[in-house]
């Protein structure tokens, strides 16, 4: 009997420990999806082409998985961006093409109604956010008349004045 007792104690601390193992090992990871609008394959120093610099991004590269290998089957924003998000083609998920744009009818963006793999990482608990040109939703009132509007409905309404989103080049911002 004492050696069982003793037996018992032993393995109470080991036993005590393995869901706290387990739960470590179930734990969801971190994901972040860095997509960037014409920005060349090769512009990351983990890449080793002079003379970029990027060291954050080759941290994160060298942390987690980096894909150097990628195709759209769409070459256009809002359209890429609806197969990337839903996993669905254009005619299927109704981006056909680029919201916020003259060249597209009003009103071609993803449906509220659309499962996209956001959706289903927030079934799995995780917390979800998103920043940057989301690139697909319509322009929506009230509109705000800023220098870099065009238009009564355009894209970068929420931009803040005398700061251009695209480029910053040598220290000074200019529009392309």
């Amino acid at each position: 009997m004492k050696q069982h007792l003793k037996n018992t104690f032993l393995l109470l601390p080991i036993a005590a420990s393995l869901p706290v193992q387990a739960q470590d090992k179930n734990e969801s990871p971190n994901l972040v999806f860095i997509m960037a609008d014409q920005w060349r394959g090769d512009a990351l120093g983990c890449l080793d082409k002079e003379p970029v610099q990027t060291p954050h991004l080759d941290q994160l590269a060298s942390e987690g998985v980096l894909f150097t290998n990628a195709v759209s089957c769409y070459p256009v924003s809002s359209p890429a961006r609806g197969i990337l998000m839903s996993g669905m083609y254009p005619m299927n998920n109704k981006v056909i093409g680029n919201c916020n744009s003259d060249t597209a009818p009003y009103g071609v963006e993803l449906p509220e109604t659309a499962r996209c793999w956001s959706d289903v990482l927030k079934d799995k608990n995780y917390r979800t956010g998103y920043i940057g040109k989301w690139h697909l939703d319509s322009p929506y009132k009230p509109y705000v008349d800023t220098y870099n509007n065009r238009g009564e409905t355009a894209w970068n309404e929420w931009c803040p004045p005398r700061t251009p989103t695209w480029f910053r080049l040598l220290g000074s911002l200019r529009h392309v």
